[in-house]
């Protein structure tokens, strides 16, 4: 019986260290987990590309991928898939930002299996001319966090730190 519940207890530290967040800098092109993506402080109206390395994700063994982008603008999600095409374990989709959108989050699925970044979420703010983010992005992400990022893409995140980025813009 010890054994098991030993097990289990290093089977759950093992998990939660190989989702430990990681204070790093962002640099461009931005890598958030399996996620590349391939702008310098994107924009609305501007095309995106994007990579997804899905040999460094839990889809790895899946063969069909699919990939949903949400443009979040204030309180509002919209919702659009990813054309997706692949080679060698990347998968590569572009699309041109909303110019409404203030924020991005992106999830990769199959039929029974999600990625959403350790439970973090792929998400990012979009920028201004002087590459600085958009004001209302870290409110719209902030309420993303609270109201739609659970149900939507499994993401849990600190509901304190939601409120503190909306408190923020």
């Amino acid at each position: 019986m010890h054994r098991k519940i030993a097990f289990t207890y290093l089977i759950s530290v093992l998990l939660l260290a190989s989702c430990k967040e990681k204070k790093e800098e962002r640099t461009w092109p931005l890598a958030l987990g399996a996620l590349k993506i391939e702008a310098t402080a994107p924009k609305p109206g501007e095309k995106l590309e994007i990579s997804y390395f899905v040999d460094k994700s839990p889809l790895s063994s899946v063969k069909h991928i699919q990939g949903t982008y949400y443009a979040l603008a204030g309180r509002k999600v919209y919702a659009r898939k990813l054309q997706l095409k692949g080679q060698q374990g990347v998968l590569k989709g572009g699309f041109t930002i909303p110019d409404s959108a203030q924020a991005l989050g992106f999830i990769f699925k199959s039929d029974y299996i999600r990625d959403n970044n350790c439970g973090k979420g792929y998400i990012i703010p979009l920028y201004d001319r002087d590459h600085k983010i958009l004001a209302g992005a870290l409110a719209a992400i902030g309420d993303f966090y609270l109201e739609f990022g659970p149900r939507l893409m499994g993401i849990r995140h600190d509901k304190t730190d939601a409120l503190d980025m909306i408190g923020q813009d």
